[in-house]
């Protein structure tokens, strides 16, 4: 199931927010607060493909198991 989305500016813009990189996302997982939806969240793993797509798994405080995807 994919609930959204993500293009590679908003991915980029959430890395640098969180003054993250693609090896610690990697190696292990992280918690992410979402300051406007009041949630949070537990990025389980992250992948890329040969053409750079990038995709993450993530479980919210409500239970969703989610799919982010840099890809189409």
């Amino acid at each position: 199931m994919f609930k959204s989305g993500l293009t590679h500016q908003l991915y980029c813009e959430f890395l640098d927010s969180f003054e993250l990189t693609n090896s610690k996302l990697h190696s292990s997982p992280f918690v992410f607060v979402d300051p406007q939806l009041g949630e949070i969240r537990l990025v389980t793993s992250m992948s890329s493909n040969s053409e750079g797509d990038i995709i993450a798994s993530s479980v919210a405080s409500h239970g969703d198991l989610e799919i982010l995807s840099t890809g189409e």
